[in-house]
């Protein structure tokens, strides 16, 4: 099991990172779109909503399609900004509603019987999670957004910024991963939430994001060059880490509630999509969220 989950892990990451510095606009965001087709699949099977995932990727292609109608003024309305990044931004700032969607999730200790609630949940999370990722990818390195931030410490990397963020927080997000189960694994003796999550420990919580701590400290000195100081980017880096827990653990209570172990099973030793993107679809849009309000 531990095995064929590392094999799955890093095989993805290196398909990650061809994809994210090699491949061209179409060939990225057809992966992109494939990824979160199998999310939008799986939140409908484990939730119950029979036509979640064709309603949600029809909102996305339409949504997508306005979106390059507006950036490349085919299409025009009074009062609206006709630059793309203006609407990633829009969503982006609806970020915090994350918490109020978390709490009230783990509030319920029985299955949530709001069908509503939980397409206007799914539908949010994967928007958020689409949206960020393109605004990251293909909006920081351009000299007309964003006042053109110098992210990182080497120019050879200026044209790929947005891929080495992108990296960067897949790699921060698995190190916690890791951490904590090792932590857990060998220390762990208060259980985190025992009843909805009963391998998860207080112990590997905090080694999850120390870990993620020490990792983060060393893209600070020689990777990145950013204008916060050291203290910010670790309380930064903290905050994300413990929002992907929580992002994990709201992940485990809708699986308790349909009584499934997996979201799926198309990925060996993870499961399924949501399984292995559960943490990952609160912290990139976090991660956006207070870099555009707090330090751009």
């Amino acid at each position: 099991m531990l095995v064929s989950r590392v094999i799955t892990g890093l095989s993805l990451i290196i398909i990650l990172a061809l994809l994210l510095f090699k491949a061209n606009f179409i060939l990225f965001n057809l992966f992109l779109y494939l990824v979160v087709f199998l999310c939008s699949k799986e939140w409908g099977k484990v939730n119950k909503l029979k036509y979640f995932c064709l309603l949600f990727n029809i909102s996305l292609i339409i949504f997508t399609v306005l979106l390059l109608l507006f950036q490349y003024n085919i299409l025009s309305f009074s009062g609206f900004s006709n630059d793309l990044s203006y609407f990633i931004t829009l969503n982006i700032n609806l970020a915090p509603f994350w918490g109020l969607i978390f709490i009230s999730i783990l509030y319920f200790s029985k299955p949530i019987k709001s069908k509503l609630f939980l397409y206007f949940t799914g539908f949010f999370i994967l928007t958020n999670f689409v949206v960020s990722i393109l605004d990251i990818k293909y909006n920081l390195s351009n000299q007309s957004s964003y006042e053109y931030i110098n992210f990182l410490n080497y120019s050879v990397f200026d044209s790929y910024q947005g891929a080495v963020i992108l990296l960067s927080l897949v790699f921060l997000t698995a190190i916690n991963d890791t951490g904590a189960y090792f932590t857990g694994k060998f220390y762990g003796r208060h259980k985190l939430a025992k009843f909805i999550s009963p391998n998860k420990t207080i112990e590997g919580l905090f080694g999850g994001v120390t870990f993620s701590l020490i990792l983060s400290t060393v893209f600070y000195y020689f990777l990145f060059n950013l204008k916060i100081g050291i203290l910010y980017w670790l309380l930064l880096i903290f905050v994300l880490m413990i929002c992907a827990n929580l992002g994990d653990l709201v992940e485990s209570q809708l699986k308790r509630n349909a009584k499934v172990k997996d979201s799926g099973n198309i990925l060996p030793g993870h499961g399924g999509m949501l399984d292995r993107l559960d943490s990952h679809l609160v912290v990139i849009p976090m991660f956006w969220f207070f870099m555009i309000n707090f330090v751009f």
